[in-house]
C-alpha cells in the first residue's frame, strides 16, 4: 500500500533521462498534445488510485490503476533508487504501450509531482479509488467546483498602451508591410473597401428608422471620385474579390428591372442580392430526392 512516506524519489532529472533513452517512448509520441497533457496535474492527480509499493533489493516497483476516461489501466513503474533512475514504465492494458503511452507518462509524472508536495504532519494514503473512476457509476455528474478552486479571472488592463497588439500596428505601419496575415483586419480600409454596404452599417452613428436614412447617409459619405476609383478596382469583375464585396447587398443593373416588378421579401431574387448561390444537384442528391419522395408516399397509403 503506497502512502507519501513510502514512495521512491523521481527528480526532473530521472524523469528527462528516461523519456531521453528509453526506445518505448518515440520522439513522435512524446511531442503529442495527450502525452504533453497527461503530464499535467489536473490530468494525473483525478485518474490514479490504488497505488502500491514493493521494495527487493535495489528496486522500487509501484503500480497503481489509472482511469483517464471510461477504462481502467494497470501501469507498473520500477525504479533503481541507489542509482536514481528509472528503469521501465508500462501500461499493461493500453494498445500503444509499445511505442511509450500517456498512461505511463501520466503515471511517471504523479510519482514527480508527490516528492514535490510540500511536508506534513499527516501522512496521505494512496491505496484509494480515483476521482475519475466514480464518473459514470454511482456518481452521476461532478461539478465544476469540485474539480477544483479556480480564481476569478481578472479583467483586461483598460490601458491600451501595455496591449501587445497596438505596438504590433504602429511597428507594421512604420516599415510599411501591412500585407500580414495579422494587419489585414486592423489596416485602414481604402475609400473603395468603404463603399461595401457592410463597412456603411457598421459605421452608422444610430440606428436608422426606416431605408430613406440609411440611403441619405450613403449618399452623404459617398462620391464621385470613390465611385469612379471603384469603377477601375472592380474592372476584372467576377475575378474581382472587391467587385463581389461591393455587389453585396445591392441592387445592381442586372437586377433592377426584376426588383422593381418584386412583390415578395422572400424570394429568390432576395437571396442572389444577399449573395445566395444556387447548387447544381449531383447524382447522389437526386437519388436521395426520389427515395425520400418514395417513403413519403408509401406513408401517405399507410396512414389512408
Amino acid at each position: 500500500m503506497a502512502q507519501s512516506d513510502n514512495l521512491p524519489r523521481i527528480d526532473v532529472f530521472m524523469m528527462t533521462s528516461f523519456f531521453a533513452n528509453h526506445s518505448d517512448f518515440t520522439s513522435a509520441e512524446i511531442r503529442g498534445i495527450k502525452a504533453a497533457r497527461s503530464e499535467r496535474y489536473s490530468y494525473g492527480d483525478s485518474a490514479i488510485g490504488y497505488v502500491q509499493v514493493n521494495r527487493e533489493a535495489n528496486l522500487c516497483v509501484v503500480k497503481a490503476r489509472i482511469t483517464p476516461e471510461h477504462k481502467c489501466y494497470s501501469v507498473t513503474a520500477v525504479c533503481d533508487e541507489p542509482e536514481k533512475r528509472i528503469v521501465a514504465a508500462e501500461c499493461e492494458d493500453c494498445a500503444t504501450h509499445l511505442g511509450g503511452c500517456k498512461h505511463a507518462i501520466a503515471f511517471i509524472a504523479w510519482l514527480h509531482r508527490r516528492n514535490e508536495d510540500p511536508p506534513s504532519t499527516s501522512i496521505d494514503c494512496y491505496w484509494k479509488k480515483s476521482k475519475l473512476s466514480t464518473i459514470g457509476t454511482t456518481l452521476k455528474y461532478i461539478s465544476a467546483k469540485e474539480l477544483g478552486s479556480s480564481s476569478k479571472a481578472k479583467p483586461a488592463p483598460s490601458d491600451n498602451t501595455r496591449s501587445l497588439l497596438p505596438i504590433l500596428i504602429n511597428h507594421s505601419k512604420s516599415i510599411g508591410h501591412m500585407e500580414s496575415q495579422l494587419m489585414k483586419y486592423y489596416k485602414e480600409k481604402s475609400r473603395v473597401e468603404k463603399l461595401s454596404i457592410h463597412h456603411l452599417i457598421n459605421t452608422l452613428p444610430n440606428k436608422p428608422a426606416n431605408a430613406t436614412e440609411f440611403i441619405n447617409y450613403c449618399r452623404s459619405t459617398m462620391d464621385t471620385s470613390s465611385c469612379n476609383e471603384a469603377n477601375l478596382a472592380t474592372i476584372d469583375q467576377n475575378d474581382s474579390p472587391l467587385w463581389h464585396k461591393l455587389r453585396y447587398a445591392r441592387i445592381t443593373a442586372s437586377k433592377r428591372h426584376e426588383a422593381a416588378h418584386c412583390k415578395v421579401f422572400e424570394d429568390t431574387l432576395c437571396e442572389s442580392i444577399m449573395g445566395a448561390i444556387k447548387l447544381k444537384d449531383t447524382e447522389a442528391m437526386k437519388r436521395g430526392r426520389l427515395l425520400e419522395q418514395k417513403v413519403l408516399k408509401e406513408v401517405e397509403k399507410k396512414s389512408n
